[in-house]
């Protein structure tokens, strides 16, 4: 009987153990943070004050109700991932789960937003077949706009990871991205705006589309935000008669310092080493001499080289696969407004805007290289008007910088395509 209530207790403490350990975790944690004094360079805006709408905008009784829903969610999610994160041995726990899937031979997740592993052995997402239309009607109307106040206007796909000339998506699932971006593209053309798809130029200068991909990971490797940059100014120079100085992003004028599988990227995160290894992650710098200024208004403005500038050390101190983001180094992550003033002689006196999403992170600081005056503008955060900030500040070309993935997401109120 002694016996029997011995092994109850052992079995009841190993079962209560890791919630018990986990919520203690988080507590603990919750506090730490609390004594840790708020980052005062990213600091929060309001945009809206600094570029004020034309009109005020209407808020609906069910938008107030929405957003309210939306901040409840937000805080229970918060709990839910902070619990996530403190709860021990939660990654080989993961491991072995990913081990049985993979050992009955699921390659789509669609719990985790249809990441798939496609028959490369490379992670990608699936996207279902969504209409284009609303980021059609917004594009066309930035361009009428921009039209009215003199500035120039290109729009440039960067290409998602599965190939439309070399399609590895597991059998039975349909390549609607790459389909989407094609009716996209022709409906810009058909309306005369000036486009770059970088899959073209993929398919002529690389060996294959899949190399300038991480494995791990939906975004592309900083070595294809430099070739994609000089993509771009040798399209803008042939465009607009510009004479940006291409050969400052040839491969020769670079250092590159490579830290050997030290990256796991946000898909690999899900499927965990079960299903891929790690990356290798580039540093890329100029090896001629560089000048910027930095503005930001979340942070200090800053002056400095490129190195100074643009990369963020804090994203690569230390390895800790799970839970850091080496892709951050370069430029800091997602911000909503950055301008970067180039001071070095040999950069082409233009003002040039480009409206980025996360792939921008590795081609705006090489396009920043050549560009006397960069500012970069995500609208995905940003609350004020885009139609007031180009008003304001009268730039000679606006580019819209977007990945494939883009025109596919979230369609019927696509974030990205807002520029009111």
């Amino acid at each position: 009987m002694n016996k029997n209530k011995i092994v109850s207790t052992i079995f009841i403490l190993v079962v209560f153990y890791f919630p018990i350990h986990a919520s203690f975790s988080c507590l603990y944690e919750h506090y730490k943070l609390k004594q840790v004094p708020k980052d005062s360079n990213n600091k929060q805006i309001d945009w809206e004050e600094i570029y004020p709408f034309s009109t005020k905008k209407i808020i609906e009784k069910n938008n107030i109700f929405e957003k309210s829903n939306n901040k409840l969610k937000s805080k229970i999610n918060n709990i839910e991932e902070k619990f996530n994160k403190y709860l021990p041995y939660k990654y080989k726990i993961c491991e072995i789960q990913m081990a049985l899937e993979k050992i009955l031979g699921k390659n789509l997740f669609l719990e985790f937003e249809n990441t798939v592993v496609l028959n490369n052995g490379y992670l990608d997402y699936w996207y279902k077949n969504k209409s284009t239309k609303e980021a059609l009607d917004n594009t066309l109307v930035l361009v009428e706009y921009l039209k009215t106040i003199g500035s120039e206007f290109v729009f440039i796909l960067y290409p998602c990871k599965n190939s439309k000339y070399d399609n590895k998506l597991p059998k039975g699932l349909k390549d609607n991205n790459n389909i989407s971006c094609d009716e996209f593209l022709k409906s810009l053309k058909d309306n005369k705006i000036k486009t770059l798809d970088l899959r073209e130029n993929a398919r002529n200068d690389l060996k294959s589309q899949y190399e300038i991909f991480f494995r791990t990971d939906h975004h592309w490797k900083p070595s294809a935000g430099l070739w994609a940059s000089k993509e771009i100014c040798k399209y803008i120079n042939e465009q607009l008669n510009w004479k940006i100085s291409i050969s400052l992003l040839d491969k020769e004028k670079f250092k590159v310092t490579k830290l050997q599988n030290y990256f796991l990227g946000s898909q690999g995160k899900k499927l965990t080493f079960s299903y891929c290894n790690l990356d290798d992650f580039e540093i890329i710098e100029p090896n001629y001499k560089t000048d910027f200024q930095r503005f930001c208004p979340q942070w200090e403005n800053f002056s400095g080289t490129f190195k100074d500038v643009i990369f963020c050390d804090k994203h690569i101190k230390k390895c800790d696969y799970y839970n850091n983001n080496p892709y951050a180094y370069y430029s800091n992550r997602d911000m909503t407004y950055l301008r970067l003033i180039n001071n070095s002689d040999y950069a082409y006196n233009k003002k040039v805007l480009l409206i980025r999403e996360s792939f921008n992170c590795v081609v705006s600081p090489y396009l920043a290289l050549c560009i006397k005056d960069l500012t970069m503008l995500d609208v995905r955060h940003f609350t004020g008007s885009v139609k007031t900030l180009l008003q304001k500040e009268k730039y000679d070309l606006v580019i819209i910088g977007y990945n494939a993935n883009c025109i596919v997401t979230n369609s019927v109120t696509n974030t990205k395509f807002k520029f009111e």
